[in-house]
């Protein structure tokens, strides 16, 4: 999965794109747009480390995804997402 916009696009391995996922569904259902880091890894088949651990390969991975507080992380609704990108497969 990657996203894509007018000048930036992202290749994600998988579970990149199952964090990314996870995040632009509780995006789209508006009543809680954060989610727990330890949830979602656990969700995504991995079981321990910080999120960021898993986007190493990813320079601009701060510019989707936001820590809203410890341990939680929503996408950057108020930067670049939603307005530039879209999900492609």
């Amino acid at each position: 999965m990657g996203l894509a916009s007018d000048n930036l696009q992202f290749r994600f391995n998988r579970t990149q794109a199952d964090i990314v996922r996870l995040l632009h569904d509780a995006f789209k259902q508006g009543d809680t747009k954060w989610l727990c880091a330890k949830e979602m890894l656990h969700q995504v088949g991995k079981n321990s480390g910080d999120l960021g651990d898993y986007f190493k390969d990813q320079e601009l991975w701060r510019a989707l995804i936001v820590k809203t507080s410890p341990g939680r992380y929503q996408l950057d609704a108020n930067g670049l997402w939603p307005k530039y990108f879209s999900l492609t497969r």
